[in-house]
């Protein structure tokens, strides 16, 4: 891996460890996080420049890449819900960028991949996945469906892109 590229991955796990960190919360004292559903991303500064998001989700494939193993064994672990986490978080920011600047119907197929991702997210996080519960591990769970939808969408979305023309 290029020095960039590892040092753009590990900004982006870092991101997704800051995320979580940033939603940790406990009644009761104990420093379980709290995983929430997507919420709206800000509206982004720039334009949608296709050539940068695919270079970003290169980035995130690798770095899940790195983490698919954990997300097979243990959908639930704390491991697989960061980086899905970090999925989500990125995913969110090019949805606001394609939505500024053309949305759905400049970029059809890249809009509906990033929308079965984003329901993916939600419904991981709906489903009480995270936090080690062990029947989100079965094989066949819910869980498990949703860290899939997440993962191969991601991973599919750059071939969506070119779809779309955005090359």
């Amino acid at each position: 891996m290029h020095t960039r590229t590892a040092t753009t991955a590990t900004a982006l796990l870092a991101a997704g460890l800051l995320a979580l960190t940033a939603c940790s919360s406990s009644s009761s004292g104990d420093s379980k996080a709290t995983a929430t559903t997507s919420t709206p991303a800000p509206t982004p500064t720039a334009t949608y420049n296709p050539a940068v998001w695919k270079t970003r989700i290169d980035n995130l494939v690798d770095l899940m890449d790195q983490n698919q193993t954990e997300c097979n064994v243990a959908p639930s672990s704390e491991d697989c819900n960061n980086i899905l986490r970090a999925a989500d978080s990125q995913m969110l920011e090019m949805k606001a960028a394609i939505d500024a600047n053309g949305g759905a119907a400049s970029h059809p197929a890249t809009a509906d991949i990033l929308g079965k991702i984003l329901d993916g997210y939600n419904s991981y996080i709906s489903g009480s996945c995270p936090g080690g519960d062990e029947t989100a591990d079965t094989q066949g769970s819910d869980c498990r469906v949703s860290m899939v939808t997440v993962m191969l969408g991601v991973a599919t979305l750059s071939s969506k892109m070119t779809l779309d023309g955005d090359q």
